[in-house]
This record gives C-alpha cells, structure tokens and sequence, in this order.
C-alpha cells in the first residue's frame, strides 16, 4: 500500500493534473472582458456561429447541427417539451439534412413591442421537397435571469402574425435556451417559459450537438481559439474566482469533461481517503460532515482498478484502458497493412461488450457514450463504447492479451 504523501506526489505529476491545471490555468478572453455571464455575449456568439458567412469557414454545417439538435432536444427533454412545436418542415428531414439552406439572416436584440426584444432571430430561405419557404428560429436566451413579463407568450404572438403567410414561411420554431443542468431537464425540472411552444433546450445540448462536432470543421486558427475560449468560459475556467459559486458552470466541453473524469477515476483511492477524513473532522458543520461520508462510502463500493499497457508510462482508468488498446492496435495494424471492418470486427467482437462493443457512428445517437469515431481503412466510420465497468472489462482486457497486448493491473478496489 502506497502512503498518501505517495499518493498525492503521483497525484500532481500525472498527466492529467497537468492538462488540467493548463486548461484551468487559462483565461477564455470572455472572462478577461467581463462579459462571460452576459446574455448578449451568448447571443452574439450564436449569430456568429449559425451564420454560414461568418469567418468560422464551417457554412450551413453549425445551423444544419442546430436543427437536428432542436430534434434532440424535443425528444430528450420530453416532460418539459411534450406541449412545445417543430416547424411544418418534417422532422426526418431536419434530422438528415434533406435540405437546402439557400440564404440566411441572422439578428440579436430584434425590437419586438416597447422595451421587448428577441434574443436571437434567425430567417433561413429553406428548400425542401421543391418548396422554397423563409424558417424563422425565435431564440430566447437565459443565462442568469428567469422569464419575466411572460416575454415568450410576447414574441410569439409577434412571430406567429409576422410569419403567418405560409406562402412565404415556414411555421416558425421557438427555442428557450437555458443553463440548467441536463439531469433536471430529462427529470422535467428545469425552468419553463410561459410559452408552451417553445423548445426547451440546454447550453450543455449545444455544446455537445452543435459546437463539439463544428470544431472539426473550422478553418481559422482564430475561429479555433474563439471556439475553445468560448467553451472554457461557458465552465467557468478560472477555477478561483469567487463568482464562480454564483454563476455556476452553463456546460462542459468534451475535453474537460474526459479530464474531470478520468482525473477521479485515476486518483479514487486518494480523495476517498480525504472525503474519510473530512467525515470526522469537527471544523466541518454537520451537514458537511454527512456529505463527506456519503461520498467516502459511495466510493469504497466502487471497484476503482487502474491498468497500465506495455511501452506506456500513463495509468489509466477502466475507459482509459479501452481506449488505449484501440489506439494502439489501429497503429500496429496499419503499420502491418489495412485494418477494414471485418478485420477490426474479427478482432474485436460486438459481445465484447453488453451494449455491443462498437457501432457504425451514423447509428449513434447518444455521442457521449462512445469515444471519438474512427475512419476504418475501407471507408467505414465506426465509434466505440466508452461505458466499461467491472461486469465488461474482464473480457476485453482477455481480448486484448489475446491480440498481443500486455496490460498489468496497477491497484485491485478502493483501499489498494
């Protein structure tokens, strides 16, 4: 058994405390400026984002994401959603593009009836099934604030008299965008609008359907770095200021999410200890001191076993591993010849895992259970489960010595 002081020197030189402490470390320029929690920064930033001439150089690609995850939204945010509108533009075709967007206009603070003013306004000339129509998006955007005046009820008995000619326009979609965290909208819970027909929709929904899958997309290196200083100040990078215990994080990119995660999962044993401790230290009220002891016992039934491959110095978590092997036998294998479908399927059968051990990336609906897709040597973009635990990696990690691998377990449960 390791000491603590052990512990937490190997804590502060892995790898992942480090890509942390730099992604932390840096100030997105919203929070230099100030404006990071102002709801006319988050609408602007979309009005750049969804305009296919903006200098981001994806085009319609950003818009075309956000259409499908209004379609999202819609269906993973049932209980809030169940009474809100799409367009007359057919759903199956928002989801597959089988569209053309052949012009768009894009507006924030759009004055609608004395000091009202819509958020975000977006009019894109929309062909579909050889009709030619205006969509109009209403956007109500909240990032500190709740509704107030019945605002949504306002603009959209504006919206629906300004767009009614259905010769010219598509029936409008109405989107309220909100902070609030994805389990209390998925529970129902999250803050309504006055409106029903409005979309109820999250900034982590946009982050993970709209922003993560443009960033591939962009051309500019100063679209790059707009990007990634929109999505550190949408977490609230700067860890230490104070405000963050008010403002709360609006959502998470991807890449900060795998690091918080694999962070814990690397360091289990160590902040159990901790979170022990703390249950019994009587600087803490005694509600603290409950919360300390429920996530030290939660902890402790867990089996935290990190795993370390042959030829590589990081120690990895359960999904840590998985990922690792397929990175390593894509490199081997292709350095040996092509690695096509049937190949990767020979070596790596579906049972692998309960829930299949990978899918054709166009059949994923939820992206977040599965790593980054990869464009197999015949053409075919597959993507792999990220969901490992006790009952499933047992078999892969059988897997992968069978194919050559060599993976030593470097602690067995909480307490090693």
């Amino acid at each position: 058994m390791s000491s603590y002081r052990e512990e937490i020197i190997r804590l502060t030189n892995s790898k992942t405390y480090q890509m942390l402490s730099v992604y932390y470390g840096r100030r997105s320029l919203f929070d230099i400026l100030g404006v990071a929690r102002r709801e006319l920064t988050h609408s602007r930033f979309l009005a750049w984002l969804l305009d296919p001439t903006a200098n981001h150089g994806c085009g319609a690609y950003p818009l075309m994401k956000f259409l499908q995850a209004i379609v999202m939204a819609k269906t993973k945010f049932s209980e809030l959603n169940k009474d809100s509108s799409l367009s007359d533009v057919p759903v199956d075709v928002l989801v597959t593009g089988g569209y053309e967007i052949r012009g768009v206009t894009v507006r924030t603070e759009v004055p609608v009836s004395g000091r009202k003013r819509i958020d975000l306004l977006l009019e894109a000339s929309l062909a579909c099934g050889g009709i030619v129509r205006q969509l109009p998006i209403i956007v109500e955007n909240k990032v500190k604030s709740d509704e107030h005046d019945r605002q949504t009820e306002a603009y959209y008995m504006w919206a629906e008299a300004k767009f009614g000619d259905r010769r010219a326009y598509w029936c409008p979609i109405y989107i309220f965008l909100t902070p609030d965290k994805t389990l209390n909208m998925v529970n129902g819970s999250g803050r309504g609008c006055a409106c029903a027909a409005y979309v109820r929709m999250n900034y982590q929904l946009l982050v993970d359907y709209v922003i993560e899958p443009m960033r591939n997309q962009i051309t500019t290196d100063q679209a790059k770095t707009l990007v990634g200083d929109y999505l550190r100040c949408l977490s609230y990078a700067d860890i230490t200021k104070e405000e963050r215990k008010v403002e709360g994080v609006m959502a998470r990119s991807k890449e900060e999410s795998q690091l918080l995660r694999q962070f814990w999962e690397n360091n289990s044993s160590l902040f159990t200890a901790v979170f022990e401790a703390l249950s019994e230290d009587d600087n803490y009220s005694d509600a603290d001191r409950k919360m300390f002891g429920k996530v030290a016992k939660t902890s402790e039934r867990k089996d935290y076993t990190r795993y370390r491959l042959a030829g590589d110095e990081e120690i990895y978590s359960k999904r840590g591993i998985v990922g690792a092997v397929i990175a390593a036998y894509l490199v081997r294998e292709r350095a040996r010849g092509r690695v096509t479908l049937a190949k990767f399927k020979r070596d790596f059968p579906k049972n692998l895992h309960s829930g299949g051990f990978f899918r054709l990336w166009a059949d994923v609906t939820d992206k977040s259970r599965f790593f980054t897709p990869v464009t197999l040597d015949d053409g075919v973009e597959i993507a792999c489960s990220n969901q490992w635990g006790s009952p499933n990696i047992g078999g892969f990690l059988k897997r992968a010595k069978k194919l050559g691998f060599c993976i030593e377990s470097v602690n067995e449960g909480a307490r090693s």
